[in-house]
């Protein structure tokens, strides 16, 4: 049996190292943010889905194609042989341009499968659910366990408009090589992502358990109840914020493996001794309609002054941005390790990684 997980593009080796580590099977980039990947059951899916922090979607895959027409996609749909139990229905994911919609993809696969078994379809409570994913000119067809997007955390109540994508904010932490015994600073914590994120990896938690195949099988994980002192803080100038992060990370139940901070950037020299901090994992505000450029260029010195004071000359920071030319074009006493750029959606994205110079 085969699978696909769907992650965020650039950030594909993330989701293969996941693979290997839960699973120990081999996964390959077949597409931008499509992994394939071997597995020997469904219960098998369901412990990766249960695991995983790093993909949007995990499905069973049925087969796939690189397709020039709608044809051939119906071409690949009468091919299929899925195990189709009581009645159906067909979602259909689309990245990219094409010269038909999601539904019209849903309609033919839909009437495919219905005119080769004569299985009812259920639009509203479906047994079965056949996912057609599309992104650019490849064509996945699968069979959906989880019933949504598995990227979405329950804990996430209170957001900013710069809030990050919780897969990204662990795949931050995998890029930093975040150890259990670092000192981590997540810096404009804004909703927490980051920080709750490098709680729940370490602890082991579950982000969530309300997926699909609950019902479609029997399998669960049980929680170990893990006692640990962890270094991690969430640090933020804004009270909107901190309050946003306190909740957050109660829901998370999290919330006594962060220290939670109200700290101005000037004042991060008084809290952290010299060389004190391993790993630094911020997701900056970068020049919008309310943060003028000249102010954000300002904040930046400061960022940069005040971590290079408190980092480890074995530390690393890790930066993201959508506008990498600000922090590039503004940084001093630190060398670039290595740039990763990546694609949310329509929005390309930089993540930097650094190291102190001096």
């Amino acid at each position: 049996m085969k699978a696909i997980a769907a992650t965020i593009q650039g950030l594909e080796e993330i989701a293969i190292q996941e693979i290997k580590e839960i699973l120990k099977s081999k996964a390959q980039k077949i597409t931008n943010s499509r992994i394939l990947f071997n597995v020997k059951s469904e219960k098998e899916i369901a412990k990766f889905i249960l695991n995983t922090r790093s993909s949007i979607k995990v499905y069973l895959l049925l087969d796939y194609t690189k397709f020039k027409t709608i044809k051939d996609i119906e071409t690949m749909a009468r091919k299929l042989n899925p195990k189709l139990k009581n009645n159906f229905a067909v979602r259909c994911s689309r990245i990219g341009q094409h010269k038909f919609t999601s539904k019209d993809i849903e309609i033919l696969i839909g009437e495919t499968l219905y005119n080769k078994y004569k299985i009812k379809v259920n639009l509203e409570n479906p047994t079965t659910t056949v996912y057609a994913d599309i992104i650019e000119d490849y064509c996945f067809i699968g069979i959906d366990y989880t019933g949504e997007l598995i990227s979405k955390r329950n804990y996430r109540i209170k957001l900013t408009p710069q809030s990050i994508n919780p897969c990204l904010a662990y795949s931050l932490l995998r890029i930093s090589e975040y150890k259990e015994k670092d000192t981590l600073l997540n810096l404009f914590s804004k909703s927490g992502e980051i920080a709750i994120e490098s709680a729940l990896y370490i602890l082991k938690k579950k982000h969530r358990q309300d997926f699909l195949f609950k019902r479609l099988f029997s399998y669960e994980e049980k929680e170990k109840i893990v006692k640990k002192k962890l270094k991690i803080y969430a640090i933020d100038p804004q009270h909107n914020h901190i309050r946003n992060i306190i909740i957050n990370s109660k829901i998370a139940s999290v919330y006594d493996f962060i220290k939670i901070l109200k700290i101005d950037l000037d004042w991060l020299d008084t809290k952290f001794k010299k060389n004190s901090v391993d790993k630094i994992i911020t997701s900056v505000p970068y020049p919008s309609k309310t943060m003028l450029e000249n102010d954000i260029i300002h904040m930046y010195r400061e960022l940069f002054s005040q971590t290079h004071y408190i980092l480890k000359k074995t530390g690393l920071f890790t930066i993201y941005t959508p506008k990498p030319e600000y922090i590039k074009n503004n940084i001093l006493k630190y060398k670039l390790l290595k740039e990763i750029k990546i694609k949310i959606g329509e929005q390309p994205s930089s993540i930097l990684v650094y190291k102190k110079t001096i």
